[in-house]
C-alpha cells in the first residue's frame, strides 16, 4: 500500500472511530490494532498538514441530563475536549457528579 493510501485509509479510522461513539482504546481494540499505532498515525498526518486538526465531519450536540441539576443557572466551569466537544457545568454541580461524568468521557 502506497503511503497515501496509508493516509487515507487512517484518515477514514479517525472519522470512524469518531462516529463510533467508543473510547480510542475500545475502537483499537475492536479494529485489533494498537492504541499506540492509532496515536502515531495521528501525529504523523497531523505534521503532514502542518499541525493543523485532522478534518473532523460536522459534531452534533447531545444533552448530557444530570438527575437534580437546575435548569437555569450560571455556569461556572466549561470543558473542552480535543475533538471538539464543549461541557459547562454550573458552579452548584457536586465534584462526585462532575468526577462520574468525566470518569464516563475516558
Amino acid at each position: 500500500m502506497k503511503y497515501q493510501q496509508k493516509v487515507k485509509h487512517w484518515q477514514s479510522l479517525f472519522i470512524q472511530q469518531q462516529n463510533s461513539g467508543l473510547s480510542i482504546t475500545d475502537f483499537c481494540k475492536q479494529q485489533k490494532f494498537a492504541t499506540s499505532t492509532f496515536y502515531a498515525w495521528k501525529k504523523r498526518i497531523a505534521k503532514t498538514n502542518g499541525n493543523k486538526p485532522l478534518p473532523t465531519q460536522k459534531q452534533q450536540l447531545i444533552p448530557l441530563l444530570v438527575e437534580g441539576a437546575a435548569e437555569l443557572q450560571t455556569t461556572s466551569l466549561k470543558l473542552s475536549t480535543p475533538t471538539g466537544y464543549q461541557l459547562e457545568f454550573d458552579e452548584d454541580l457536586c465534584h462526585q457528579k462532575l468526577h462520574h461524568i468525566v470518569s464516563l468521557l475516558k
